[in-house]
C-alpha cells in the first residue's frame, strides 16, 4: 500500500462478510489495524485516531440513519468482541481527530466510512485513500488505486496472522 513516498506492508485476511466501500467513490474498503499505518501516517493524526478510540468497547461512534450506508463487516471481527473501528467516546473527540488531519497533507484523503456489524448497527470508521494497493493472493497480484483504507484501532487476529480484512471486491476494482 502506498501513501506518497511511503509504502507499507502487512498480511491480511479475504474476508468475504467484508461489503464496505467508501461512501462517495464506491471504492472497496480495506480494514487495517492501525498499528500497521502507524509508519506511514503523521505522528499528530496516529495520536488523534488512538485519543479518538476513547476505550470505547463497541469500538464505534453511533450515528442515525439506515444500518448498513457503508457496509458490513464480517465474522472476522466480531470474534474479538466487535472492536473493529477507531471509536469515539463522543464527537467531541472526532472534532479533535479531524483538528489534527486538517493539520497535515492527509485533509484531502481522509473519510468517515459509516458501518454496520453485528451488534454495532450504526458507525463511523476514519478512513483515507491511498495512492496505490497491491494485493497477491498466492495465485496472483492485483494493483489498483480504487480502493480506501478504513483504521481500526484494535488487533483484527487474535493470533497475529493478519492485520487487515480485504474486501473481496478489490480484486474487481483493477
Amino acid at each position: 500500500m502506498s501513501f506518497g513516498d511511503s509504502d507499507v506492508r502487512f498480511d491480511a485476511l479475504v474476508d468475504t462478510g467484508n461489503r464496505l466501500r467508501d461512501p462517495i467513490s464506491g471504492a472497496p474498503a480495506i480494514i487495517v489495524e492501525l498499528d500497521a499505518l502507524a509508519s506511514v501516517l503523521p505522528v499528530e493524526l496516529v495520536q488523534a485516531l488512538r485519543a479518538w478510540d476513547g476505550g470505547d468497547a463497541a469500538g464505534s461512534v453511533a450515528v442515525g440513519g439506515d444500518a448498513g450506508v457503508g457496509g458490513s463487516v464480517g465474522e472476522d471481527v466480531e470474534a474479538g468482541n466487535n472492536r473493529g473501528a477507531c471509536g469515539a467516546v463522543g464527537f467531541e473527540a472526532l472534532s479533535d481527530a479531524a483538528a489534527a488531519i486538517a493539520r497535515t497533507q492527509w485533509s484531502s484523503r481522509f473519510r468517515l466510512v459509516p458501518y454496520s456489524s453485528v451488534g454495532n448497527e450504526r458507525g463511523i470508521m476514519a478512513a483515507f485513500r491511498p495512492d496505490s494497493v497491491q494485493v497477491s493472493d498466492g495465485i496472483g497480484t492485483v494493483f489498483t488505486s480504487r480502493a480506501i483504507v478504513c483504521v481500526c484501532c484494535s488487533q483484527l487476529s487474535p493470533e497475529g496472522r493478519y492485520r487487515g480484512l480485504v474486501n473481496p471486491d478489490i480484486f474487481r476494482a483493477a
